[in-house]
């Protein structure tokens, strides 16, 4: 039996003298303690996690506090902070803040309509110009760094809040130019644009305040150039928004300097 079980044969016979004896309990159980049943079951793992869905900001304290308005059970901050990364597959991380206007269903709808305009289209996106502003600033730090465990990541920053700085910027599958002001921009734009063959080009740009005014209408309509509106809250249909992401990445503190101001 001891071969079949793959077991030492002392320890076979241990166990059959046990079962001869009448002894109560199965051998894997002896010496053993069940121990308290866990405070939270799986029910309270499944709460959690869809209440984190909802309020990824929510605080240990206002969690522990639902669970016992909801449950009418009792649990110390650390043990819901070990049960949400050990059971509830959970942990702390930067909040990302997103516009609660984003991810209306009036957005979306007009994000998709948009994209489906796209493409039912003739549009040819070889003849897109891109645009889009992007701000830094001078005194920009990256959000993590390095320390000694158990110890907090520290930098010095300046006491001043350093100066913002706006790039304009346009995009075609050939190149990329910028300028300060955009009506400016937009003359020295058309004005590369045409000297390179490029005369009459869709220019795709968000619908900031800004790219609406009557001015910019007329000055892109007197060069013979069109513009396409994008709707609100809908960087993913603008390329130059990658562009802008590959750019600040590659921007650290030390590698900006102000070289001339008006």
């Amino acid at each position: 039996a001891g071969r079949d079980l793959i077991i030492p044969e002392r320890t076979a016979q241990r166990y059959w003298k046990r079962f001869v004896d009448g002894e109560p309990y199965l051998p894997s159980t002896i010496g053993k303690s069940p121990g308290p049943s866990p405070t939270l079951q799986p029910i309270h793992t499944a709460f959690l996690q869809a209440y984190y869905d909802t309020k990824s900001d929510a605080t240990l304290k206002e969690a522990q506090q639902t669970l016992a308005e909801k449950f009418k059970i009792s649990i110390t901050q650390s043990g819901l902070q070990k049960h949400l990364v050990s059971k509830c597959g959970l942990t702390m991380k930067k909040l990302e803040r997103i516009s609660e206007y984003r991810n209306s269903d009036e957005t979306i709808a007009a994000c998709m309509n948009c994209a489906h305009a796209f493409e039912s289209s003739s549009i040819d996106y070889y003849k897109c110009i891109f645009i889009d502003e992007a701000g830094f600033n001078m005194h920009i730090k990256h959000n993590f760094g390095h320390s000694k465990r158990g110890t907090p990541a520290k930098a010095l920053v300046s006491k001043s809040c350093g100066i913002n700085m706006t790039i304009i910027g346009g995009i075609t599958d050939e190149g990329i130019v910028n300028l300060k002001h955009y009506i400016d921009f937009l003359e020295v734009l058309m004005g590369v644009l045409k000297e390179n063959g490029m005369d009459g080009r869709i220019l795709v740009m968000d619908n900031a305040a800004i790219h609406k005014t009557p001015e910019v209408r007329e000055a892109v309509k007197k060069q013979g150039f069109e513009i396409l509106y994008l709707p609100p809250y809908s960087p993913f249909l603008n390329p130059i928004e990658e562009f802008w992401s590959k750019m600040k990445a590659g921007v650290g503190p030390g590698t900006m300097s102000l070289v001339g101001q008006n």
